[in-house]
């Protein structure tokens, strides 16, 4: 039982066993319908043959023959190796008869018509026509009324002894067609499962492959047939999904990489005044110290936040519930951040224009988050002034950050919004951030259906464009 079930677990097994039954299943009625017509053939020709030797023999008897002198081969139906009986009969008594020695053939009744095909009597009227059965064996009978003058009226007999029933010749055909039969699904069976085992080869190979790819090989590619089949399709699949697992390999990898060399700077500051206040705790300072070690910890922990906000980000947990959204006032949350700004700094000026009212629908927080990003990202490259403002462009909310710094070229312009960016007047890791801000931001627009670009490089400075889904009203 274990082997017949892990045998009907195999695709081949079970290929070549449905293809083993269903050619079984066309096949046998194929060859019913082909013992049929051979049937027919059979039935038919026999007949014609009877037909026509009684054609014959009711020719001389019109001509004057004495009935003795009369000869019936069926010829026809001898060469396929039937019996055949003959007779003459005037009166009802036989006068001349051939063949086999059956006289006893014309008395007997005719067999049931349900399980032969017979001969439509009203075609012939007078004549006696069909299946007898005599002596075990179906018989194929007809008759013909023959009158010689006003007196004399002969009956012509002829019978031919064979399967002239369709069950009878089905079953006489059995012991050759089943053999035939056996023969045929059992090929068709073993040939298919050698097929289908070769087709599965291209399978075992794919799996050999992906069972020895690691993490530290995940360049490798499982082969392609090039059939364009299901089995070529589900090659390019894996080979698609090894690409997706590469590259996001390798971005944890420069991501980790990239996290642990922005977290060495602050962490190396903070442990280096403390290794100095420590070896030398009475020239210290703490009024100089601890601002110091405040600021060193503030952007530690703004690092450490913006690199935990990208790694849930990344995750995308498809069973968390979906957060919690609100009608945000853009110009509000603007405002705010320009109160904000001017008062940390007094350079550059912070000024807000155009519309007023502009509701968008997302987190309070994360749109709180994209107007500082963009607010201290224009702070830090800005010569005098920045310059935000609001605006409705058809269903869309269009938030502009505009500095007038020295700008953003062109070649900088393809890579701003990538993760620990920053361009060569920012590369001060005191006076520029992490080069995590704009990436920031750019994730969280996405999220809400929204899209940043950089635009006005024909004008100085730097101009960020925010296209936000404007909220339906309440």
């Amino acid at each position: 039982m274990t082997f017949l079930r892990r045998k009907w677990r195999s695709v081949s097994f079970r290929a070549g066993l449905v293809a083993a039954l269903v050619v079984g299943v066309l096949a046998a009625v194929g060859l019913l319908l082909l013992l049929a017509l051979i049937f027919g053939a059979i039935f038919a020709t026999t007949v014609t043959a009877q037909d026509a030797e009684m054609n014959r023999a009711a020719s001389q008897l019109e001509l004057g023959i004495d009935p003795a002198d009369i000869d019936i081969s069926l010829s026809l139906s001898d060469d396929q190796g039937q019996d055949t009986f003959w007779a003459v009969l005037l009166d009802e008594q036989v006068v001349s008869t051939g063949g086999l020695d059956v006289a006893d053939l014309i008395n007997e009744p005719f067999a049931s018509e349900s399980l032969a095909i017979s001969l439509d009597e009203e075609e012939r009227p007078g004549e006696s026509q069909g299946i007898k059965r005599y002596d075990n064996q179906d018989w194929l009978y007809l008759e013909r009324i023959v009158t010689v003058d006003a007196t004399t009226a002969y009956t012509v007999v002829t019978a031919s002894a064979g399967p002239f029933r369709l069950t009878a010749f089905i079953r006489s055909a059995l012991p050759f067609v089943l053999p035939l039969l056996i023969i045929l699904m059992g090929a068709t069976g073993l040939l298919t499962s050698f097929f289908s085992r070769r087709s599965l080869r291209s399978v075992e190979r794919m799996r050999m492959e992906v069972e020895q790819i690691t993490q530290q090989s995940l360049d490798r590619r499982v082969p392609e047939t090039g059939a364009g089949d299901g089995i070529d399709k589900l090659a390019m699949t894996m080979n698609d999904m090894l690409g997706r697992l590469e590259s996001s390999t390798m971005q944890q990898s420069q991501f980790l990489a990239d996290a642990s060399h922005e977290l060495r700077s602050p962490v190396a500051g903070l442990l280096a005044q403390l290794d100095v206040a420590t070896a030398y705790p009475d020239r210290v300072d703490t009024s100089v110290l601890l601002p110091k070690l405040n600021s060193q910890a503030r952007r530690l922990q703004l690092l450490v936040d913006d690199l935990l906000f990208l790694s849930r980000s990344e995750a995308q947990v498809t069973h968390r519930p979906a957060p919690t959204t609100s009608r945000v006032n853009l110009d509000a949350l603007i405002g705010a951040e320009i109160d904000h700004q001017r008062s940390v700094r007094a350079d550059p000026e912070f000024t807000f224009t155009g519309t007023k009212g502009v509701f968008v629908t997302g987190q309070q927080r994360d749109l709180e988050r994209v107007v500082q990003n963009l607010a201290n990202n224009a702070a830090r490259h800005a010569a005098s002034s920045v310059t935000l403002s609001v605006a409705v462009a058809g269903e869309m909310a269009v938030l502009t950050v505009a500095d007038d710094g020295d700008g953003i070229s062109d070649a900088d312009a393809a890579r701003i919004f990538e993760r620990f960016v920053r361009l060569d007047e920012a590369r001060d890791r005191d006076a520029g951030g992490s080069g995590l801000g704009l990436a920031i931001v750019h994730e969280i627009v996405r999220r809400h259906g929204g899209a940043i670009s950089l635009v006005g490089q024909d004008r100085p400075g730097a101009t960020f464009q925010v296209l936000l889904p404007l909220a339906p009203p309440p």
